[in-house]
């Protein structure tokens, strides 16, 4: 008996092991054989009747979306047609399907509604809502490209424990609530150690796979087929006796990151313009932060000192006064070629600055006399050593100057003499200087100096401080003065 106690133990130890060792397991051995979804074909008169439904659904979900806390939802979820599936395996909910792999225009997109569930006089709307939410979040969270080579069966099921547990905590229930109750849509709700609210589904995965002891956890049921590459799985958990249905969709993953990449741009539009509420922050920053290469941030900030003039209508701006009405339309763009604006840009020649960097600094000051009716170029190290003053269409003649003169310097660092300059500069001009940029390590005086002039003091002059990827970024930066610093995505 003894004997045998321990064979069994040592048997139960190695799985375990490797369960462990092997995260991505074979699709499940099974000789369940794919079936089509048999449904019958509904009346005429019930499809009136649902259309019906569907149609007063809608109008609530419409309702609702219009508000500003679900702007970024009334924008994406409007990208696709929102259609009736009469042909939805039973027992499955939505999927979402792209008529375009390309997916050119995003409107190509469709999300399919299991049309029988719509007879269910317990359907409600804000059981329409949260599957809308669901089947957006599996786009946004890549979950087709993410699942790599992983085991179909258990990456569904962690896919949407993950995004179902998310909407509990993110979404009031009065505006979204599951069908048929939270208890059948997160999935391992009494197993804390996948219940974080920073969570991946790869982790929830690998605890599964962990925990499924000689494959014998999860046992495929069924698998029912629709004539849109939709499958439907019914997977029972051994451990809890359950049975869960998930979908598993043809979708690829160029329509996903397409998708993806339109999403980010309107969502960091609306975070931007403040209208992005805390909780959903929270839940897509991850997604669609983005890191600006510094040059990005050097031509916006330019743009943010000109003086814009109205020029026509386009798409890399959106007409905020239409997004609350799930319309999205062309904003103004500006035109800043022709401007009366000057500048003065300093560039710190130190010895503490490499040639590369003085390189970059030129690059910068070329690029930079197109956007203004005349530059003041000052060189320093800790004295003042060139003033040049070069005007818009100069650029050749700044060219030969840093080619054949260059920048004189070499020495120590110090800003006193050069915001000195710019006061003296600044009050011979009738207007003034409509921007500062200067080019440093930031290894220099400049706290120590900053609210010596008034132009400084006062912050009359916007300035930024564009800072080298070794270099230090001043305390004046966290007042009225910013920095860029350049980084390795250039």
């Amino acid at each position: 008996m003894i004997f045998s106690w321990l064979i069994n133990k040592a048997q139960k130890v190695l799985c375990t092991i490797f369960a462990r060792k092997k995260k991505t397991v074979e699709e499940p051995k099974t000789e369940i054989q794919e079936t089509p979804a048999v449904l019958t074909e509904p009346t005429s008169a019930e499809k009136v009747e649902i259309d019906n439904v569907h149609f007063r659904l809608k109008k609530h979900i419409n309702q609702k979306l219009i508000s500003r806390e679900y702007i970024f939802f009334n924008i994406m979820l409007h990208k696709f047609n929102w259609v009736l599936d009469w042909k939805c395996p039973d027992g499955a909910l939505a999927y979402v399907k792209f008529k375009n792999k390309d997916i050119n225009e995003l409107d190509d997109g469709s999300i399919f509604i299991n049309a029988r569930i719509l007879q269910d006089p317990e359907f409600t709307w804000q059981n329409y809502f949260m599957i809308l939410i669901h089947e957006f979040m599996h786009i946004t969270f890549m979950h087709n490209v993410r699942q790599q080579d992983r085991d179909s069966m258990v990456w569904n099921l962690a896919a949407d424990h993950v995004i179902n547990s998310m909407i509990k905590r993110t979404f009031r229930s009065s505006d979204v609530t599951p069908y048929k109750g939270w208890e059948t849509v997160v999935l391992f709700e009494n197993e804390p150690q996948i219940n974080r609210s920073d969570i991946t589904t790869e982790e929830v995965y690998d605890y599964l796979i962990d925990n499924n002891i000689n494959n014998c956890r999860f046992s495929l049921v069924s698998i029912e087929r629709n004539g849109n590459g939709l499958q439907t799985w019914t997977v029972k958990d051994n451990k809890t006796g359950k049975e869960y249905k998930i979908d598993v969709s043809e979708n690829k993953s160029k329509e996903f990151e397409n998708f993806n990449k339109v999403a980010g741009e309107i969502f960091n539009q609306i975070k931007d313009r403040g209208d992005m509420p805390g909780n959903l922050m929270e839940v897509f920053n991850k997604f669609y932060k983005t890191e600006i290469p510094w040059t990005e941030l050097l031509k916006d900030a330019i743009h943010k000192c000109l003086t814009p003039l109205p020029n026509s209508r386009g798409w890399r701006t959106l007409n905020k006064h239409f997004m609350p009405l799930g319309y999205t339309l062309p904003g103004i763009t500006y035109d800043y070629e022709e401007n009366a604006d000057s500048a003065v840009v300093s560039i710190d020649t130190s010895g503490s600055v490499s040639s590369k960097e003085l390189n970059e600094f030129a690059c910068i000051l070329v690029e930079s006399i197109s956007y203004f009716k005349s530059v003041v170029l000052i060189t320093h190290d800790h004295q003042i050593h060139q003033v040049e003053e070069f005007h818009k269409f100069e650029g050749e003649k700044l060219k030969q100057f840093i080619s054949k003169t260059g920048f004189k310097g070499r020495g120590g660092t110090s800003h006193l003499d050069v915001f000195n300059k710019i006061q003296e500069l600044d009050n011979q001009l009738n207007e003034g200087f409509s921007m500062y940029l200067s080019l440093t390590d930031g290894y220099s005086d400049i706290d120590e100096n900053w609210s010596k002039n008034e132009w400084s003091r006062k912050g009359t002059i916007p300035t930024y401080f564009i800072i080298t990827r070794s270099g230090s970024i001043p305390r004046v930066c966290k007042d009225n003065a910013k920095a860029i610093k350049i980084n390795n995505t250039d």
